[in-house]
């Protein structure tokens, strides 16, 4: 990441009347200014996951909601900066982790990838 670019998590941001995600909210330092990101999971895909209406994973290991946004949101503000795109916020659903079957890849998997740097939650916007 370079100097001139630093991001902070400052926690889940809680939107009514973005219904239907869970959101992590950054500051974001970039090119002088300073601005607000969010990065959102879709409420479907946390279900999937096995998160419950109240952000909790009933006697499963894993992260809580808020480490949950904030490791997915750090990995993928990381991935902009290292591709020299502006921040911008994302909402995650479930077509940005399925399996080559279909399926939704499990959060244990996902989490070991995102730290072992082995996953791409980025796509590069393609210019025509």
């Amino acid at each position: 990441m370079s100097d001139a670019t630093k991001f902070t998590f400052i926690g889940v941001s809680r939107k009514p009347k973005m219904g239907g995600v869970e959101m992590g909210a950054f500051v974001v330092e970039w090119q002088g200014g300073v601005r607000r990101v969010t990065v959102a999971v879709e409420d479907e895909l946390l279900y999937d996951w096995g998160y419950n209406k109240m952000g909790l994973r009933p006697e499963q290991e894993g992260p809580t909601l808020t480490q949950l946004l904030e490791m997915l949101g750090s990995y993928y503000l990381t991935e902009l900066v290292a591709l020299r795109e502006e921040p911008h916020g994302y909402i995650f659903s479930k077509k940005d982790f399925l399996n080559n079957e279909g399926g939704v890849i499990p959060l244990n998997d996902v989490m070991i990838q995102v730290k072992s740097r082995d996953f791409i939650l980025h796509r590069p916007h393609q210019y025509e």
